[in-house]
């Protein structure tokens, strides 16, 4: 499985909802997406596309990037409860709480009282809060993903996975050749995860 780790960027969400008929019926592929933009009008529209389509997706609903640089924890949280209950369905669309260096238990004990009966995901970003401690937090909360964004998959951390029955998928950063020449010349993958990601114990790939 496929999980592109996408930022809410207008081409992004437009190519999304263009694809997700196509996306929906393959059913090898579930978005993963990280708002940056606190005006959410096309990315609901591409979430209810995505619903109507059968195509599941992981809303970062505590954005922390660009709009939301300086909001407040809870406020970001707030937003992102809003965006996602303004759906008209949300079967297909999932939860997910982007761990942090700002993650405060307040804000993980107010993402568990408003979703804890959904199917849930976590994104394991630099500086986040132990995820053993995390999911032992959470208790019987449904986390059914965790996506590692950098950092080691400890072997802790692979008990503590298995044990909440989730899936893991580490989320790789790409980089293109220095080299002005090869940029231009040279065909690159994004990661080559597609060719070992069952071999490493993980749920699917990422880029």
């Amino acid at each position: 499985m496929y999980f592109p780790y996408l930022h809410g960027k207008q081409k992004e969400v437009l190519a999304l909802r263009h694809l997700a008929p196509l996306l929906g019926a393959e059913g090898c592929l579930q978005p993963v997406l990280e708002p940056v933009r606190q005006v959410a009008t096309s990315l609901r529209h591409t979430l209810e596309a995505c619903e109507a389509q059968r195509l599941q997706a992981w809303l970062v609903v505590n954005p922390v990037r660009q709009d939301f640089d300086l909001l407040p924890a809870a406020q970001a949280l707030e937003w992102g409860r809003q965006l996602f209950t303004s759906l008209p369905k949300r079967q297909w669309i999932h939860p997910t709480l982007l761990l942090g260096p700002d993650l405060t238990p307040e804000t993980l004990r107010r993402f568990v009282q408003l979703f804890a009966a959904r199917p849930l995901g976590l994104v394991v970003g630099p500086g986040a809060p132990p995820l053993v401690e995390v999911l032992a937090l959470l208790g019987g909360a449904q986390v059914r993903m965790v996506f590692l964004k950098g950092g080691e998959l400890s072997p802790a951390m692979r008990a503590a996975i298995a044990a909440a029955g989730a899936g893991c998928v580490r989320v790789e950063d790409p980089r293109l050749p220095e080299n002005h020449d090869l940029r231009l010349s040279e065909r690159h993958l994004f990661t080559d995860s597609a060719l070992s990601f069952r071999a490493a114990g993980l749920a699917g790939f990422s880029d």
